[in-house]
């Protein structure tokens, strides 16, 4: 066994040259390691596929239109939430007609609110996949 241990040690080095600033980075990042090379390593087998940093940009990127969506989609929200209570305010005063409500506002108001749930949905789905590649 401890036969097998000695092939299993590192037998090649690896030299880079560091600015001031970046070997200070690399000894920051590194504090929660054994050894320096264990971090290398472990950033390398991280960060080694061009895919993988692909993803992550798709992820930023998606997270960045989304939250502008969001925001859109809550302003959006509130303007129709305004025209519903304004709508429901004449009703009951008896200057909207009901049948106007039920067959024209209330299925469009229903479309909106139907098309915002597919919307988050399938941003929910395209993170889900984002994610499992």
């Amino acid at each position: 066994m401890h036969r097998d241990m000695k092939q299993d040690k590192k037998k090649y080095q690896f030299h880079i040259r560091l600015s001031e600033s970046e070997l200070e980075m690399f000894n920051e990042k590194a504090k929660n390691y054994k050894r320096m090379s264990a971090m290398v390593c472990d950033a390398v087998a991280q960060f080694n596929d061009i895919a993988t940093l692909g993803k992550i940009d798709a992820l930023n990127e998606l997270s960045s239109l989304w939250s502008k969506v969001y925001k859109e989609i809550s302003h959006q929200g509130g303007n129709l939430n305004q025209a519903v209570k304004r709508a429901n305010e004449l009703f009951l005063m008896g200057e909207l007609n009901e049948a106007y409500f039920n067959e024209v506002l209330k299925p469009e108001v229903d479309a909106i609110q139907k098309l915002w749930m597919d919307i988050f949905n399938q941003q929910n789905l395209i993170i889900k996949r984002l994610a499992k590649l």
